[in-house]
């Protein structure tokens, strides 16, 4: 896909002293495809996992702050569908699995590191 731009040089009465085109590519890189994301029941052991951490450590939840800093983080993600689970959001990572519920859980984190 070409772009073609024009720079225009006028003159003191707008005549036009010189024009100079140019073609830009755009080279657009496909992003390569998400892995599958995990099956039901390893979703299923991702949040047995999550609530017997969450229990250990006495329940505690992230305040506001932290939790709006993870969601950023998830959804500059390419594994993160905003849309899926009714809006509630969803991780398509093999390892995760989680919605947004997730993020409140200060036992947690993302299984690649991005919060």
């Amino acid at each position: 896909m070409a772009r073609v731009t024009a720079t225009r040089l006028k003159g003191p009465n707008g005549e036009l002293l010189s024009e100079q085109r140019a073609s830009v590519q755009t080279v657009i890189t496909p992003r390569p495809p998400l892995p599958e994301p995990p099956t039901i029941g390893e979703m299923l052991t991702n949040f047995a996992g999550a609530m017997l951490r969450w229990a250990g450590s006495g329940f505690p939840v992230v305040d506001e702050v932290t939790f709006r800093l993870r969601l950023e983080q998830c959804r500059a993600c390419r594994f993160w569908d905003e849309q899926a689970r009714a809006n509630a959001g969803k991780c398509h990572h093999p390892k995760c699995g989680c919605t947004k519920a997730k993020l409140w859980l200060a036992s947690e984190k993302c299984p690649i590191a991005k919060w």
